[in-house]
């Protein structure tokens, strides 16, 4: 006679094919809508965009990847190491990046925060979009 595990086995067996079927018939269906449907990306053009953390490692690549889509913007990079920064900018403004700005600011000081926020609204407007990726090295 058989154990109680290879019954719970072979009873369970019919509702996880089941299962299978239904996923991929899914899978298929997703992929026949995104096809009919596509998801356009929200255009870039014209945005205000703020980057902590902008000038090395991932931030200096989400700097890149907005550039590569939209050069008819402003990145603003907010970093502690004045070099990279000025690297950053240098290679964003080759690409043709309209406006980019660069400051030094400490994101864990709140009064640098605060000042470099009310610089940027004055003198470039509203951030519309923020990366935040500052973070402690």
């Amino acid at each position: 006679m058989a154990d109680r595990t290879s019954i719970d086995v072979i009873a369970k067996l019919p509702f996880e094919v089941l299962y299978l079927i239904l996923y991929a018939i899914y899978i298929r269906l997703r992929e026949f809508f995104q096809i009919l449907f596509p998801v356009t990306p929200k255009s870039l053009k014209g945005q205000v965009i703020l980057v902590t953390g902008g000038a090395n490692g991932i931030g200096r690549g989400i700097c890149r990847e907005i550039a590569k889509q939209e050069r008819d913007l402003s990145i603003i990079i907010w970093d502690v190491n004045e070099k990279a920064i000025s690297e950053t900018v240098t290679e964003l403004k080759s690409t043709g990046v309209k406006n980019v700005f660069a400051a030094k600011v400490d994101v864990s000081d709140r009064k640098q925060v605060i000042a470099a926020a009310q610089i940027v609204r004055k003198e470039i407007g509203d951030v519309s979009m923020l990366f935040n990726n500052a973070g402690i090295s």
